[in-house]
């Protein structure tokens, strides 16, 4: 079936990228013994024979390969430059031959002695940015027993052609094969004589007897399964410095999926096992300090680079220990604070990127954080300027656009009750109490809501880090309100009934700076001029491609003129764009009751507390066009239908203090998901028939044409919601619980159908929410009369806002409704991740975090070595995710129930405040609290257990199965040690865990490159993250909108 073979492909396809030039050692053996190795006199051994070594010691590192002429078992052997002399005259100048082929990004070319007396010998002369890196290799070689031929590094050489014209060619040709501008090694030109003197070059003789190892270059037909070759994967990614030395990590190589990988060149000529690896790694541990500083000072380096290199190379060699070594003994003393005393180097990072002489920039301009300095100058004016938008459209509704003042009807109310109650009084002579009764107004409001904010996370299903949101909302509203006389002055009770329609248009843009998008025109934030304006510009290429003057055009002049054409898309939707409207329709109610109490000596504030309770009904019609790539447009045209019914309290004097909510809904979601490709190599007709497509969804929100051509994917949510949270001034919690039955349609007609099930918590700090309280508040203490007030508009994180940070655990699970020998390949999966978000993180923090993730698992996720290049690292995010395969589910719910339940009463531990006591005492009785709780969730982990057994599974519903397995595994990772739960799943052969960070790293040239960490146990499944982001690579669609986040609320 379609659907299947695509999820397939997509499989095959992440498979195949993630092996290009990479080398995957494996951690365990894989009875494939190297063909090169001798035993302990020297003696050759058969693949055979070594086989059946490894099965009487369990460890063949310990075997050298047989001494050959490009390999000699010596160790740290001196460097000196005598090695690599070639004997080439002082004032030698060259005579050009010719280039030669050379690898990508190198320039290398034959020239002829001239001053030598007798033979003239032809040399190779090698042009590249990273050249440094052939010189590490050589010099680490040497070091470890292989024999390399000469390689002469000399700081300038004369070579002369034979004309100008020659000349010329030669310096284009070497911009090309560098991609680098050719001023790097020209440093002067005599054009008399045709002479052009280079410098930072490398000579090689152009003939040698054996093959020349630092070049880096090897193919598998050379390699042959022999350790003395394949082991050197490790030794080339020691050194492996692709230009920059500023920008090279302080650490080599990560696991995952139980492989040891390398990214270096050739990679893929490797088939490097654990036992080669193992045996270069005991070789490398016997480098010394003296052997570092030599590699070093013979690749020519300038001092500081040279000082900075040799702590990055040692740095690099100790982020092997921890994977062939022994114990952090074996680690070498590095300094990652490095500092010289010229200032080149300070504090391990480079603070120049040019050196006199030099080809190479061992340092790159860092990349700029979007929290520096102007950039968050530009925050601030951008939420002050939201702010100043945001009260002129108030000042707009109030004055010309009608709402019904309930408050003047309120005062009107209470004077014609106390004018009954003065009349009474007159009457009778007695003071008596106005009765409780309630009255009632009809409310009616039609207001405009325009704003322009910088928001950071994701908004509104989009999967963007930092954005720009232009909104433009009409807003009509009816309804009822119901007010109450008769309480005492402090108290208050009213209801409210309204039915409220709105049309909403935003327009979503993914920032890099938030300077620049200052400089965005506020005519943007009336959204529909914007949309029509788009629509223009295809109109424009239209009429383009229909004109006569194209319909002549052929060959390369034809598509010159479509890739031009095809530009003015930018002027439509910029990459990661989104335009979004939505039609909103919310029927709802609501009971608020509430005390004020005066603050002693004061009249002007009071505390309050109030309750509300609250019901709804929400149907919301979306259209979300966005630009998801190059040339292609994604339109997702979305119905949500929802029940929704809640309530709250808040306490709050002048601000908000202390809030709790509850919240309920459930309801379908369907979306309709169209993909629109625009290439330069169709025929006219179809050009002009997708942009007909694109300018329909823009002028009429109608999608007819796309779906006349090709039916979408369907997408189809039925959910629970419930969500709990909590606020404490800049204290917040969040805990929430779904449960989504996906349906995902293929146009072909297949389905997948599958439950998702979710449960999670999250709680942070969010100081800006509590700055906007303050602000609104001593604005409605000056403007009494007046309504002012700033909105915050934030993801709802509170890692995502100013200085905040949050931690979130999420459970989630998926289980595919199958029918009986169903042909679908989907499996049970289960999700647990742990996030730390925040705004900003220096490197003691980041180590903090390390730490509890190094004390949940029980070993280092991410080594030291990881963080010595960040020093502070903005809107960060660190995920740590395991991921649990059926097989590792299906091993827990066959565990035998009387041992597993025996292995939870003895390890399980409760998390529990470290400032909350054990008991409470109720009445005279003394309770213990923790073993109470204790208690109730062994039994219920006991309930879940017995009820998934071999005896019930097949009584149970599928909903029910769901719950429990997401129950046990949310509950046991957390309260079990890692190693007894591993023990529970079957070990890390079922499950499979890794950490990332990701933000802007403050002062760093490769600032925006995230952190992975080494990876724990194996992909149980080919589908590795599960049945839902299978999907969503194989159809291309956008996690926001397959999970729905613009509707369901996330972590």
């Amino acid at each position: 079936m379609y659907l299947y073979r695509l999820l397939g492909l997509v499989v095959l396809l992440f498979s195949a990228a993630a092996q290009a030039e990479i080398v995957s050692v494996p951690l365990t053996y894989t009875s494939h013994p190297a063909k090169d190795l001798v035993d302990e006199n020297g003696k050759s051994l058969s693949v055979i024979e070594a086989k059946k070594l490894w099965r009487q010691t369990q460890d063949l590192s310990h075997l050298n390969p047989k001494e050959t002429d490009i390999w000699k078992n010596t160790i740290g052997k001196s460097l000196t430059p005598e090695l690599d002399d070639l004997a080439i005259d002082k004032e030698e100048t060259f005579s050009y031959i010719d280039k030669v082929i050379s690898p990508i990004g190198s320039f290398r070319f034959v020239v002829n002695e001239t001053k030598r007396k007798g033979a003239k010998r032809n040399f190779n002369i090698w042009l590249s940015k990273d050249s440094r890196s052939i010189l590490l290799r050589k010099n680490l070689l040497r070091k470890l027993g292989y024999i390399v031929p000469k390689i002469q590094h000399r700081q300038q050489v004369r070579i002369q052609f034979k004309g100008m014209a020659t000349l010329k060619g030669f310096l284009e040709d070497l911009e090309t094969s560098t991609f680098a501008d050719s001023n790097r090694w020209k440093v002067e030109v005599d054009e008399q004589k045709y002479i052009l003197v280079l410098q930072d070059v490398l000579i090689l003789g152009s003939n040698t007897k054996i093959y020349n190892l630092a070049m880096g270059l090897l193919g598998s037909e050379t390699i042959k399964h022999r350790r003395v070759l394949n082991s050197l994967s490790l030794a080339y990614a020691l050194v492996d410095v692709r230009e920059s030395v500023d920008g090279l990590t302080w650490h080599m190589g990560r696991v995952d999926n139980k492989v040891f990988i390398l990214d270096i060149i050739s990679g893929d000529a490797f088939s490097t096992t654990y036992y080669d690896a193992k045996w270069m790694y005991e070789r490398l541990k016997k480098l010394t300090d003296k052997d570092y500083q030599e590699i070093v000072d013979y690749a020519y380096l300038p001092k500081s680079v040279g000082m900075l290199l040799k702590e990055k190379l040692m740095s690099r060699f100790n982020s092997l220990v921890s994977i062939f070594g022994k114990n952090d003994n074996e680690k070498l003393v590095i300094n990652p604070e490095v500092t010289d005393s010229s200032g080149e180097l300070v504090g391990g990072r480079l603070t120049q990127d040019n050196w006199q002489g030099h080809a190479s920039r061992y340092s790159f301009d860092d990349t700029e954080s979007p929290l520096s300095k102007s950039e968050m100058v530009a925050y601030f004016k951008s939420k002050f300027y939201s702010g100043i938008i945001q009260n002129l459209v108030s000042y707009v509704n109030e004055k010309l656009l009608y709402e019904t003042d309930i408050q003047e009807a309120a005062i009107e109310k209470a004077v014609e009750a106390q004018k009954e109650q003065f009349i009474k009084l007159l009457e009778t002579g007695k003071f008596e109490r106005i009765p409780f009764s309630a009255w009632a107004i009809p409310t009616a409001k039609g207001h405009i809501a325009a704003s322009r904010d910088i928001i950071t996370g994701s908004y509104l299903g989009t999967d963007n880090m930092i954005q720009i949101a232009d909104s433009l909302e009409f807003i009509g509203e009816v309804g009822a309100f119901v007010g109450t006389l008769g309480l005492p002055t402090k108290y208050q009770v009213y209801a409210t009934g309204n039915a409220r329609f709105s049309r909403a248009y935003t327009h979503v843009k993914s920032i890099k700076s938030i300077k620049k998008a200052l400089k965005e025109p506020y005519r943007n934030i009336i959204v529909p001029y914007m949309k029509r304006k788009k629509a223009r510009s295809l109109v424009g290429m239209i009429d383009d491609l229909r004109s006569e003057e194209f319909s002549q055009l052929e060959g390369e002049e034809r598509t010159a003129r479509v890739e031009e054409i095809f530009n003015e898309l930018d002027e439509v939707m910029a990459m990661g764009d989104s335009l979004i409207i939505s039609n909103n329709l919310i029927l709802a109610g609501s009971l608020n009751g509430g005390v004020q109490v005066p603050f002693p000596n004061t009249d002007k504030i009071n505390a309050e507390l109030v309750l509300q309770l609250n019901t709804r009904k929400v149907n919301i019609w979306r259209l979300h066009i966005t630009r998801s790539g190059e040339n292609t447009f994604q339109i997702y045209k979305s119905r949500a239908n929802a029940m929704g019914y809640g309530g709250g309290i808040q306490a709050s004097a002048l601000i908000p203090i202390v809030s709790l909510n509850l919240d309920r809904q459930s309801g379908e979601i369907q979306t309709a998901f169209h993909s629109l490709e625009f290439n330069n190599q169709d025929d006219t007709k179809t050009m002009i028939r997708n942009l007909s497509k694109l300018r329909q969804v823009l002028v009429e929100n109608s999608v007819e044409l796309m779906q006349a051509d090709q039916k979408p994917f369907f997408i189809n949510h039925q959910f629970k919601e419930q969500v709990n949270s909590y606020r404490n001034l800049t204290h917040q919690k969040l805990g929430l619980k779904l449960k989504d039955r996906l349906k995902v349609s293929h146009p072909e007609g297949y389905d997948v159908e599958f439950l998702i099930r979710s449960t999670g918590m999250r709680k942070g700090t969010n100081y800006i929410q509590v700055g906007y309280d303050v602000l609104n508040a001593a604005l409605d203490q000056a403007f009494e009369n007046e309504d002012i007030s700033f909105t915050n508009t934030e993801s709802g994180n509170p890692g995502d806002s100013f200085y905040g940070s949050s931690f979130s655990r999420q459970t989630m699970t998926e289980v595919p409704d199958l029918e009986e020998k169903s042909e679908i390949p989907f499996e049970n999966y289960a999700q647990v991740k742990s996030q730390w978000k925040g705004w900003s993180a220096n490197r003691s923090k980041l180590l903090e975090i390390k730490r509890d993730i190094d004390t949940k698992y029980g070993r280092d996720v991410f080594s030291d070595e990881m963080f010595y290049d960040t020093d502070e690292i903005n809107l960060y995010t660190v995920n740590v995710i395991l991921s649990l395969y059926a097989s590792g589910i299906d091993y827990l719910v066959r565990y035998d129930h009387q041992k597993l339940m025996n292995l939870v009463e003895r390890e399980l531990i409760m998390p529990w405040p470290k400032n909350m006591s054990h008991y409470y005492w109720k009445g005279k009785r003394r309770i213990n609290m923790y073993r109470r709780k204790r208690d109730l969730l062994i039994k219920r982990i006991s309930q879940a257990h017995y009820e998934l057994s071999a005896n019930y599974r097949k009584l149970l519903s599928h909903e029910r199965q769901s719950k429990n397995i997401t129950f046990l595994v949310d509950t046991l990772e957390a309260v079990l040690p890692f190693k007894v739960f591993s023990q529970l799943v079957g070990g890390d052969d079922h499950f499979y865990l890794k950490g990332t960070i990701n933000g802007f790293r403050v002062g760093r040239e490769n600032g925006e490159e995230s952190i992975e960490s080494h990876a724990i146990g194996e992909f149980g499944s080919e589908f590795s993250a599960g049945i839902a982001d299978t999907l969503r690579k194989a159809i291309k669609i956008s996690q926001g909108e397959l999970g729905a986040h613009w509707f369901l609320r996330r972590l």
